[in-house]
Formats: C-alpha cells, structure tokens, sequence
C-alpha cells in the first residue's frame, strides 16, 4: 500500500519550536490535506491543534536523539485530513530536517470511541495533564495499586512503562484533538514483574468541544503475548508461518516466521497479495499468480496447496509450501486471505536430486560397458539395459517377465540355481565367472556380480552385473603364454621350465622312474654377436632352437633358460638315454647356419643331471655344474654330473665368497711393475697388478682371481678396490718423489666394469678421494683390453672419452691379439699400444712375430697414438729389436718383476743414476 512521506524542516525562534513544510509525495499531500502551494507554511498555521498539542516538541526530540520514533496507531480528522486510521513514525534525516511517514489503515471507526472496553478491561481517567483521577478495580488488579494509592498522581508514575515518553506523546496528542490513540506497551507491576498492555486513549471533551481530558483503556496482554511467543517457537522450530490478509481494509497479521520463510526482516510493514508475489521466483510467479486468481474469483474456500521457489535479498533461493483458506462474507465476497507457509527447500532439493541421481543412474545404467539385468527374488527379469541386449541379443521386451533360465547354459543351471538363492537369502556374490547363451543359441564367457535389492529388510529384487570376458580370457592366455615363454624363439622361458620339471620329478617318484635333465650352452656364441650384431644373434638363436626341437623324443620338453642356454626335460630316462639324447642335440648343430654371407658353425658344451634328486632347482644346479664341467674341459662335448663337480662348485662358491671378503676389508694388495723409457732407462710410471694372498691357499694365481671375480660379478668391485689403491699409493710416491708429475700409474679395467657403464664415475672418484695430494686425472692410465672394447664398441668409446675429457691417459692392452682393428682405433681415444707378451717372447725366432711388432709401432705412429709399451722383455736381445723398431716404452722381467710398494724404492736405489740398462750388453735380471 502507498506510503505518504512529508518533510519537515525545524524551526527554533527563542525557544518556541516550530516545523516548516519543505516537500511530500503525493501520497503524503493526499493524506496531509495539503497542497504545493502550502510549501514553505509553519506548522502552528497547517495544524493548530497539533501544534497546541506540542507535536512539533516531539519532532524536535526525535531529531536530537537521531532515532526514529513510532508514534502507534491513531485516529485522526479534520477539514483537511479525511478521517481515517493512521501509523505515524517520525524519521530523523538531518539535524534540522524530519521525515514523517504516514500510513494509513482504515477509515475510522466511530464506535471506537465509545464502549471500547472489554469487561476485564481497566479504565483509567485523566486530567489533560495526565493526573489520574479515577482508577477502577480492574486497574487497580492489574497493576497492584489501589484507588487510593494511584488518585492524584501523575499516570507515567503508577503504570511505570517501560519508555515513558510514549505515553507522553500520547497525551500530547490526544490533547492536541486526535480522537483515538493506540500504543502497546512494557510496564511494570507494583511488585516489579513485567506486564504487556494495549492502551487506548480517547480524548474527552465538554459541551463546546474543547479536550478536558482523557479517558484510557488498558488490556492485559501479558498471556496473549507468551502464547504469541511459545506459538512463534513453535512456528520457528517447525519453520511455518501464517497470515491473515485484509483483502478489503489491507489490515494484515502475520508471523515473524512468515518473514523468515520470505528472507525479510522482522516486523514488516503490511504487505498484500501483491507483495508476497514480488518475492516469488519468475519462474513460478505466473503459475501461483494464476492460482490466487482463480481461487478469488470462484466461490469456493480453499486456495489449494502450492508449492514455489521465493529469491531471498542475498540471491539465494528457497522452496516454500503455502496452503490457504479464503474468508468470504455472507455475499461471498472474499474478505481475508489467511493460510500458512512452510520451508520444503530441504524436502524438494532432496528430490529434486533424487531425481537427478534417478536420472543419472538411469542413464549410466543405460551407457554402461556392463550388461545389467534386474529380476524379482524367483528370477523373473524386471530390467534389462541396452548392454545387456548388446551382449546377449534379446531386446527388453522379449524378456521382460521372463524367467532368467533362458539366459543360462543347460549345463550351468544348476550352478546358477544355488547362487540366486544364496543371493536371495541376502548375500552377494561377486566375481563368479560363467557363461551365458545368447538368443542365436552361442556361449559367451562372462564374470558376473550379483547383489539382493534390499527394501525394509526384505530382499525384493536381485540385480546382476555381467561383464563380457572373452576377449579378457584371449588376453589373459596370450598373456599368460608370454610369461611362460621366451619372446624370441617360442620355447617355455625358465619359469616354465622348472614347473614342468617339477612336474615330471613328482610323477617319477610315483612311478619310481628317473627324470634327466640336459643343459645345453653354445660355445663362444658371445663372440657371434660381437662379430655379426645382436640381430644376426638372434636369427641364430632362432635357428638352434628350431633344430634343437626337431631333434628330440616325443614327451621331452626343451625351453629357453635365459641368453644361449637351453635346457631339455626327459622323462623315465636314464644316464644312457640322457647321453644319447645329448648326442643327438650335438649331431642337430653339426651343420652349418647361414648367416647373411656368413657359415657359422655352432657347437654346444652339454651337462647332464639324473634324478635323485627330486627338486627341481638343485637338478638345475647340477646340471649346470655339469654343463661348466664340459666347458672348461674343451667344450663341444657333454658331461654326466658327478659328486666330485660338486664339490669342485663348492669350492669355486667359497672362494668368491671369500674373494668378495677380501675386497671389502681390503685384503688384498697391490704389487707395481715398472714401466722404462727404451732409449733413456728412466723410470716413466709404474703399472699396479692385483694380488691376493690367500690364508689356507696361498697366491692365487691373477688369471684364477680375475676369473672368480667376472664369474660371480665382482669385477666392478675389485676395480674400484684397485682404482682406490693405485690413486693412494700414486700420491705417496709422489710425495716421495719416486714418481714426477709427468710419471703414469696404470690399472686394468675389466670388460664387464667397462660395460655396466659405471667406470667414469668410479675412476673420478678414486682420483677426487686424494684431492690436493697432487696425484690427479693426468697421472692415471686405464689399460683395457681389445675384447672389452669390442662387446660393446660404443658404450665403450662414450666412457673412455669421457675419461679422456678428465685427462685419464687410456691404454690397449694385448693389441694384436684380437680384432686389431684400424676403424675402431681411429673412433677411440686411446693414448697408448701395448704390444702383447706373446709377440715379444716369439720375436728372437719367428721373423713374422718381429713382422707384427714392428707393424704395430708403425701403426701407432701413422694413426697418432702417443705411445707403445712391449709387455714381457725378458731378454737384452728382445730389447735390441724392440729399439730397432723404435718401440718408446717396455716393462719385464729384464729390469724387474711386479713387487710390492715398500721395495720401490730400493730397487731405484739399486740403480745407477736411478735408471733402468737399455744398453745391448744388459744382463737379464
């Protein structure tokens, strides 16, 4: 409903307050009475009896307090205000200005001015100044005052209200000429408790019209209010809210929890039909619009139940329920709106997301991969989705309020039969796998999970999940023929292998038969590779497998066990037979294999164990000490296990087991072979040679304890061990000064070390733990072999560059011997040739040893390499051919053996001028 707005400026002429009109709306001209002509007119012109009442004093306090002021309910008129009920409140809007705003109710009621009183109503007499004089017996049980106690006084002093310039107000207006004024009000008993009360006060007047006082009504609402209260929790706690709306007057009534289900303030002004609608979602307005309409302009009751979303001031939208009942007089004209509202945001989310789950599941059930079929608790199909017609055939309506035993196998009936009763009786079955018969009569393998539909713990249904496997099951044996064999040739891998061995030495010993096992091993296949590449390798690989299979019993199983070995599973065959079994592998690689342009001829060393015993690794075991057996005894031959093998194995096992011991704990020793200029005699370096002294056995011979550590996998380690010694001592002879700056010490490194691509950080390393000694990178030379380069030709080049980038002299040892390449001398940078001892011991009666010695330094020189060392002169003579040559450098038993750090420098003591004789006349040492 319209609100009338007036502004008031306030005007203060020595004391004597005063309001001049500044502005109104028009609703507020139309409820003043007054015109823009009347902008700028005083107050005490507008208004003498409400001047004369001292409503400008009221204003003028409500502006100094800064607080707005509701001056309650009145009934007022005059020539320029038309009669009418009003709710006046006053609005400060500066510290000179005023804003009242008007409401206006209803017309007003002249009833109401007289006979107002309830009959527990207190009536209650005052002189316009607000002296009391009559206090009935109903005033005086209400507020614990009698007669004689309250005559006389002033009414603020007896009824103690709670804000005492609101009665004044009053009283200043009911003076002033309004005729009917309602407050409630807070006030206080004479025993101090609290009483809530409506007072109305009317004003009284004599025979000319003239105010000579007033007469005040006053109700006990003190129980109303607590059961408005409780009734308001309640209203909270459920979230309900009612109203009562004047659809003729505009009166309403309303809960605050009506404003809450709204998101409003409490306390809002009265609203209508209209108001509730601007609160309304835009997508529901029209719908409850319509609803409201229909129901005003038909002659029925009930408004119905409707269910709306209301957007609250912060955006936020909520779900409100209204049920409403329409009042109609004895015409049917509808006269009040009443009804209540409850929030259902809680109760229409939750469905709307249950429809939205509802959906989802709906259509993920309808997209998934997985067949998913529903049936009643007897197996009577109630869903069928689009996967399962995918998978099986049937479209829903063909099997819907079927039984679910057309799916199944005839030979499977039985088995699903007792899974959906165990389901039925309220397990889940998860993971079974089956099959299922499609409608063109094929099977289909499939994993299934089935689980009860629980409601009110009662199984009403039973859904199963199937999952086509098929193409799982190929994967799975594909898969599982690739972990069982070897990728390259077909044959069972050495998981394999020892499963269908253990196999055979389960069922030998039940029928007390021996089971043989043959492991076969190609000899020097390694040097194959090297020589052709690991393709033309595994062509290779491929072809002995192929012979390998042709040649054996039916029942013999063969396999691959790793590299170049194979191994062969005889069942119920004796030594006799496993020989001959052997021959006839030895006779299948007899011929020649093409190779590209290459005949490779390949020959195999063969070991051969027996059961006993009956487990499968240690029938392995001796086998392959057999198989060693045959190797080390000239290979291309086959060798039947025997008890002394095994303890040779053990042995072998001891001793790398010790050796490992002695490289952690530093047992072992380093001796040093010196290293002499050929022309000068000077000592140029020292190479360190590795020793052990065994505790039980004495030295172990160099080639014995090279080959234990490579076999066992410690030649990294006893490397690092020797890289470690040979830095250490390096820089104490340079302390000493048996060594220069200029002077090399050298070390071999090993083939595997060079191929596990670790030798570059493990020679920075020994080098960096004597950092500040002054033995560095440029004092160490590495020395490997031909064959060492060769098995992995550009590993090796990346490492030994890397080497030579620190500044590591790299020396080959035993060139001549092997490939002796130019190509691979020229991709290599190597510093140093080392014309192996078996060319030198030769050269004093083989001219062609002299031929290839001397061809050697020739080629050193033409390719740049820095330096060559002969290995082994032993002889005045092999030196003087040597110096022929022009060879630069030599080491051996002429000048010295190997010997230990401590006696160095005794021998170059021993020496004249501390050098080595290079002269002809030399004497052999």
């Amino acid at each position: 409903m319209p609100r009338g707005l007036l502004v008031w400026a306030i005007e203060d002429q020595d004391g004597s307050i005063d309001l001049v009109f500044e502005w109104a709306n028009a609703v507020g001209f139309q409820f003043s009475g007054l015109t823009e002509d009347r902008v700028g007119s005083r107050f005490s012109d507008l208004y003498p009896p409400l001047y004369a009442g001292g409503l400008p004093e009221i204003v003028a306090d409500v502006v100094r307090a800064g607080a707005p002021l509701k001056l309650g309910k009145m009934d007022y008129g005059d020539e320029k205000v038309a009669p009418g009920t009003y709710v006046v409140e006053l609005v400060p809007v500066s510290d000179a200005q005023v804003l009242i705003v008007v409401d206006r109710l209803a017309d007003a009621d002249p009833s109401d001015t007289a006979a107002l009183a309830a009959v527990d109503d207190a009536v209650i007499r005052c002189t316009p100044d607000g002296v009391i004089e009559t206090w009935d017996g109903s005033a005086a049980q209400l507020y614990g005052f009698s007669e004689a106690e309250a005559l006389g006084r002033a009414l603020n002093d007896v009824v103690l209200p709670e804000r005492p310039e609101e009665i004044a107000n009053v009283a200043r207006l009911v003076r002033a000429g309004v005729n009917l004024q309602r407050i409630d009000s807070k006030q206080r008993r004479a025993d101090g408790s609290a009483v809530l009360v409506t007072m109305t006060f009317t004003a009284r007047r004599d025979e000319t019209g003239a105010v000579i006082g007033s007469t005040v009504l006053v109700r006990d609402r003190t129980a109303n209010a607590r059961m408005q209260e409780s009734l308001e929790h309640l209203l909270q706690a459920a979230r309900v809210g009612y109203w009562d709306l004047g659809l003729t007057a505009g009166a309403t009534t309303h809960s605050s929890t009506l404003d809450t289900l709204l998101g409003l303030p409490h306390a809002q002004t009265a609203w209508d039909v209209q108001g509730l609608l601007d609160r309304v979602h835009p997508g529901d307005r029209d719908h409850l619009r319509m609803g409201i309409s229909q129901a005003l302009e038909g002659d029925g009751f009930e408004l119905g139940s409707h269910e709306f979303r209301v957007i609250w001031p912060d955006g936020s939208v909520h779900w409100i329920s209204l049920r409403a009942r329409i009042l109609r007089d004895a015409a049917g004209t509808a006269e009040r709106l009443v009804g209540v509202a409850g929030d259902v945001t809680d109760r229409k989310e939750a469905q709307l997301r249950a429809g939205r789950v509802t959906h989802q599941l709906t259509t993920i059930v309808d997209s998934l991969g997985d067949a998913v079929i529903g049936t009643t608790p007897e197996g009577i199909i109630t869903s069928w989705n689009h996967a399962a017609e995918q998978l099986l055939g049937w479209t829903e309506q063909e099997v819907l309020g079927q039984s679910m035993t057309m799916l199944i196998p005839q030979d499977l009936r039985g088995q699903s039969e007792r899974l959906r009763k165990a389901v039925a009786g309220g397990e889940v079955v998860k993971n079974a796998t089956t099959a299922r018969q499609r409608k063109d009569g094929t099977r289909v393998a499939i994993e299934k999970t089935i689980s009860p539909l629980w409601e009110d713990d009662e199984v009403v249904g039973i859904i199963e999940i199937l999952r086509d496997v098929t193409e799982r099951r190929r994967m799975e044996q594909a898969l599982r023929h690739e972990a069982l064999h070897d990728a390259l040739t077909g044959l069972p891998n050495r998981v394999l292998i020892r499963d269908r061995l253990q196999h055979a030495l389960a069922a030998g010993v039940r029928s007390d038969r021996p089971v043989s096992v043959l492991m076969l091993d190609l000899d020097n296949f390694k040097y194959v590779n090297d020589a052709a590449g690991h393709a033309e390798g595994d062509k290779l690989l491929v072809e002995v497998a192929r012979r390998l299979e042709a040649s054996l019993r039916p029942g013999d199983t063969i396999g691959r066990f790793g590299g170049d070995e194979f191994v062969v599973v005889c069942e119920e065959t004796r030594t006799d037979d496993a020989l001959l079994v052997a021959d006839r592998l030895q006779q299948a690689l007899a011929a020649p294999i093409m190779l590209g342009a290459r005949r490779v001829v390949v020959t195999a060393s063969i070991g051969i164990a027996v059961s006993p015993p009956r487990e499968a690794g240690s029938l392995l075991r001796s086998a392959d000490i057999a198989m060693y057996h045959a190797k080390s005894s000239g290979r291309a031959r086959s060798s039947v296990f025997g008890s002394s093998m095994a303890e040779h194995a053990r042995a072998h096992l001891e001793l790398s087991q010790e050796l490992r011991q002695a490289i952690e704990s530093d047992g072992l020793s380093l001796h040093y072979q010196p290293v002499v200029d050929l022309a000068t005699g000077e000592l140029l370096g020292l190479e360190g040679l590795v020793r052990w002294h065994h505790s039980a056995r004495g030295l172990v011979q160099p080639v014995e304890l090279i080959g234990v550590a490579e076999e066992v996998g410690l030649i990294e380690a006893l490397d690092r061990w020797v890289l470690r010694r040979a830095c250490t001592d390096g820089a104490a002879l340079m302390a000493s000064g048996l060594l220069t700056p200029t002077s090399r010490m050298a070390v071999n490194i090993g083939a595997q070390h060079i191929s596990a691509g670790r030798v570059v950080e493990n020679v920075a390393a020994a080098v960096e733990s004597c950092a500040g000694s002054g033995f560095g990178f440029h004092q160490l030379t590495v020395e490997v072999t031909e064959t060492a380069v060769m098995r992995d030709l550009d590993s090796a080049r990346r490492s030994l560059s890397d080497l030579s980038d620190l500044g590591v002299s790299v020396a080959l040892d035993d060139f001549g011997t092997g490939y002796s390449s130019l190509t691979y001398l020229q991709r290599l940078p190597i510093s140093v040739l080392k014309i192996d001892r078996s060319f030198v011991d030769r050269m004093s009666h083989r001219a062609e040893d002299v031929a290839m010695a001397t061809s050697i330094v020739d080629l050193a020189s033409a390719v740049g390499i820095d330096s060559v060392i002969a290995e082994g002169i032993e002889t005045t003579e092999q030196l003087g051919i040597l110096q022929e040559m022009h060879c630069a450098a030599g080491q051996g038993w002429l000048w010295s053996r190997a010997v230990p750090i401590e006696q160095l420098d005794g021998l170059m003591a021993s020496l004249p001028q501390r050098r080595f004789p290079v002269h002809r006349d030399a004497r052999s040492a």
